[in-house]
């Protein structure tokens, strides 16, 4: 999509691939092709396309391993302040829903067999995009994407490391500046990747 610099919509933000969230596929064989022979055809339950703008998907199935380290946006819903972004280029296909429509119900079918399209996504209010590495507590501060009080700085870790990367702790809260977009289970003590926002100043803890 050409963002215009003349009237109206600007340049801005940073631009990533997205996992685009259009929910359960549906299977339709026997549609007739330019060619005239016939094939399987998809439809999305809630497709999504260029210029459209798009929501943090905050399912628990959105995990770092799951998505291939890439943020999942999917449609608005009512009342939600996850609002995110653009779309802005065409979406492409990466594996082909099966003809099975009970393979694709769940966002964890999908990304287990890449049954979604992605696309470049302009996301408005990050100054920058990282993986981090979190260290987990073993106890119910689980890192939902879009909320940003569960994740600190961790100095010791930080230093350890030698600095190299963003070392996070989960927290029961004050955490500021730094916005999860990968879910994070923190039911087990244990260290997972996950894509991080920065908004601005973090909170630091040893």
């Amino acid at each position: 999509m050409a963002i215009s610099a003349i009237a109206g919509n600007y340049p801005g933000g940073i631009r990533i691939t997205a996992i685009l969230d259009e929910g359960a596929w549906t299977a339709a064989t026997g549609a007739m092709n330019a060619m005239g022979t016939y094939e399987t055809t998809w439809t999305a339950a809630t497709p999504l396309k260029e210029g459209q703008i798009v929501a943090l998907s905050n399912d628990a199935a959105n995990l770092y391993t799951a998505t291939g380290g890439l943020m999942v946006v999917e449609r608005p819903v009512n009342a939600e302040a996850l609002i995110i972004g653009q779309i802005v280029s065409s979406p492409t296909l990466v594996v082909s829903p099966t003809t099975t429509d009970a393979d694709t119900d769940t966002l964890a079918e999908r990304l287990a067999g890449k049954y979604y399209r992605i696309a470049e996504v302009e996301i408005w209010m990050f100054a920058k995009i990282t993986k981090a590495s979190v260290t987990t507590a073993s106890s119910t501060n689980h890192i939902v994407p879009g909320v940003a009080t569960k994740l600190n700085y961790d100095i010791s870790l930080g230093i350890v490391a030698g600095d190299e990367g963003l070392q996070l702790k989960t927290a029961a809260a004050n955490g500021v500046g730094i916005v999860p977009l990968n879910y994070v289970d923190d039911t087990t003590t244990a260290i997972f990747s996950c894509l991080v926002g920065i908004t601005g100043f973090g909170y630091a803890v040893s």
